[in-house]
């Protein structure tokens, strides 16, 4: 199986996930179908789905007899499954492609079982427009806020920028979220909640944004610092239990040295 350099980096980021065997995973937007190929390898019983399978060139009879890979064509915001079916949803380089973020997510609780989990990899946010893509991406910090307030836990989440990708694995929220305004103040509800992976801490104390290009939370997977478009990773690291809103100027005018002084090589995670 041939991989481009972006489904290398998604399959390395699998790699470090220790799924239960024997356990149903439903692969939403499955492409080619390599990635749901690899995880039936992996003892699992797969469901996949594509929104055209002409498009993505998916022969339904091979993928049964093969893999016993079950497909269905049907998009995100209807999902032909019942309610708590799920104990893996894998959304990979899908959710961008939604015009509708907040009812894809949503759609997705309503299958994935309580005690599931969704695996989620979208890419880093870019400036130049892709076809497809209606949303350019996005970074660890909106990532996170952006499961938050569509019904996941991010408390005990993780989460990891790697390599162009920007990955989450979480687990459906089991508390109702504080009414917010869906503006200002909205974080600093959220944080005082206890609702974020890190406490939030910023420097006029109102505590209701951060510096969003974090490299990791609860996620001792680090890879290397690199550059991209001229923009610095942010680093945790350094910073355990503060997500800090004035490390944006910082990194920017010191992004260099830290590169430097902090570029190690990838240790492996264990979820």
């Amino acid at each position: 199986m041939n991989l481009n350099a972006n489904q290398i980096a998604c399959k390395e980021l699998i790699d470090q996930i220790k799924f239960d065997e024997n356990s149903n995973l439903l692969d939403i937007g499955m492409g080619s179908g390599w990635l749901s190929i690899y995880l039936a390898k992996k003892k699992l019983e797969v469901t996949g789905t594509t929104f055209s399978k002409v498009h993505d060139n998916l022969d339904i009879e091979y993928f049964k007899k093969e893999y016993n890979i079950t497909i269905h064509e049907c998009n995100i915001e209807s999902l032909p499954f019942a309610e708590n079916t799920y104990d893996y949803v894998i959304l990979s380089h899908v959710l961008e492609h939604c015009n509708n973020t907040g009812l894809a997510l949503n759609n997705i609780l309503r299958v994935l079982k309580t005690s599931g989990k969704l695996i989620i990899i979208v890419p880093r946010h870019q400036s130049s427009i892709c076809a497809g893509h209606v949303h350019m991406g996005w970074n660890v910090g909106q990532l996170i806020y952006t499961l938050l307030i569509n019904g996941y836990d991010v408390s005990t989440g993780s989460f990891i920028d790697y390599k162009g990708n920007v990955c989450a694995i979480v687990q459906k929220s089991t508390f109702q979220l504080p009414k917010l305004n869906n503006d200002w103040s909205d974080i600093a509800i959220l944080g005082e909640a206890g609702l974020f992976p890190l406490p939030i801490l910023t420097q006029d104390n109102r505590n209701d944004g951060f510096w969003g290009n974090i490299e990791s939370v609860n996620c001792n997977f680090v890879s290397k610092l690199n550059w991209d478009n001229n923009k610095i990773r942010a680093l945790t690291k350094f910073f355990p239990q503060k997500i800090i809103f004035s490390l944006g100027a910082i990194m920017y005018n010191y992004g260099d040295l830290l590169m430097r002084i902090t570029n190690r090589n990838p240790i492996k995670l264990f979820l």
